[in-house]
């Protein structure tokens, strides 16, 4: 099954690689997995749903807010690996994540994370 790019991400990968899009549309029709798109100034351009209920944290705090300023934990340490994936284009896969516990009884979340760079057809970052 093929999902469709929601409206709000098509924008920022008019210019995507057939591969890119194709793969980005098999994740966007998994609904078990968490998905977020980030700009090159790791502001948060889209989620999906399956994040907020994994993380606790809804999409309006998330987006357009820099990694550090939208989530909790190791926000900071998160942030910093995006922008080394940003500069060199290198994947990190599986990297632990610590959801601290929230109030309201929600315990706390260890999951693992990926990061990947989404590129225009001629290399560059979108």
């Amino acid at each position: 099954m093929t999902a469709r790019i929601p409206a709000g991400l098509d924008g920022i990968l008019r210019t995507a690689s057939t591969a890119g899009r194709a793969t980005l549309e098999s994740l966007v029709g998994r609904p078990r997995v968490g998905l977020a798109v980030w700009d090159t100034d790791l502001r948060c351009v889209w989620v999906n749903g399956t994040l907020g209920r994994q993380d606790g944290i809804p999409a309006p705090r998330r987006q357009g807010r820099r990694p550090s300023r939208a989530l909790r934990g190791d926000a900071d340490a998160l942030e910093t690996v995006m922008e080394r994936v940003l500069a060199d284009g290198a994947p990190v896969i599986g990297r632990e994540y610590r959801v601290p516990a929230a109030r309201g009884g929600r315990p706390e979340r260890v999951l693992s994370v990926s990061f990947f760079r989404l590129d225009d057809p001629d290399g560059r970052p979108l």
